[in-house]
Formats: C-alpha cells, sequence, structure tokens
C-alpha cells in the first residue's frame, strides 16, 4: 500500500513513477497491472483537473442515520 500511495504522490508531482517505486510494485503486480494502475491514477488526476476547472462543488454529506 505504501508503493500505491508513492505512486500516486509521484504521478501528482512528478508526472512520472520512480524507478524505485515501480520496482516495489512490479513485486507485486504483473506488467498489465502495472499499466492499469498508471492509467488509473492519471485518469483520476484528469478527473480532478477538470472538476477543479469547471467549478463543479463538492455535494454536502447527508448523516446516513437519519
Amino acid at each position: 500500500q505504501k508503493a500505491l500511495l508513492a505512486a500516486c504522490d509521484e504521478i501528482h508531482r512528478d508526472r512520472f513513477i520512480s524507478n524505485a517505486t515501480w520496482k516495489t510494485l512490479a513485486t507485486h503486480y504483473s506488467e498489465p497491472q502495472l499499466i492499469e494502475l498508471s492509467l488509473l491514477i492519471g485518469h483520476y488526476e484528469m478527473l480532478a483537473g477538470f472538476l477543479n476547472s469547471a467549478g463543479v462543488q463538492l455535494e454536502t454529506l447527508r448523516d446516513s442515520s437519519l
């Protein structure tokens, strides 16, 4: 999980997953999974950029016990 978070942080900050993080992830995930992970992180970066640019406001959470 630490390597997954590092990959997210690195893509957000540097637009690049470091070799050290990639090697750690490769011990747990196959190459297709690593590609999917990279694309998924990128997708959420793009979505966040769009939502921020479009001025979409967060919904207010309601108390689920009501």
